[in-house]
């Protein structure tokens, strides 16, 4: 209990784990000490949880379609923050002939699909690779900032 008006102390615990901060409360006693075993228990349980369920994996293409001449479809293999997939730039990716690497087609922009797993690319006329196929890839750096929404 706090000294004077008999409220809990509350000690702040934080974690940093892979660049993402963590901060759990916990009551104490007037010596800064956890108030009981079970509170400190569980805050530690807690912290561990946080450790465990982190998502450290960026999404990755699952696949992409053409949806007419200058638009195509990705989806990726998660949820993606809708920030990291509305850019008025290629966002990392590259589309080329699946024939002939050397043709390549530019990327104006990237947004999101009808969900965040779905990036809708705008691309210059892709009407010579029709026969042939595409191929889209994607590249982090740069441009390249597609991250997960958890």
């Amino acid at each position: 209990m706090g000294a004077a008006d008999n409220s809990p102390n509350w000690r702040i615990y934080k974690k940093t784990v892979s660049g993402s901060d963590y901060t759990i409360t916990y009551p104490t006693d007037d010596t800064g000490l956890p108030s009981s075993k079970e509170e400190f228990k569980w805050s530690d349980r807690l912290l561990l949880n946080f450790q465990s369920t982190e998502d450290v994996v960026a999404p990755t293409l699952a696949s992409a379609a053409r949806t007419n001449n200058t638009t195509l479809e990705v989806t990726l293999s998660e949820l993606a923050d809708v920030d990291s997939i509305t850019k008025s730039n290629a966002g990392g990716f590259t589309v080329e002939d699946a024939v002939t690497p050397a043709t390549t087609y530019a990327v104006t922009a990237i947004a999101p699909g009808a969900t965040n797993n779905k990036v809708i690319l705008t691309v210059a006329t892709v009407a010579a690779s029709q026969l042939t196929g595409l191929k889209v890839k994607y590249t982090a750096g740069g441009n390249g900032t597609v991250v997960d929404v958890a």
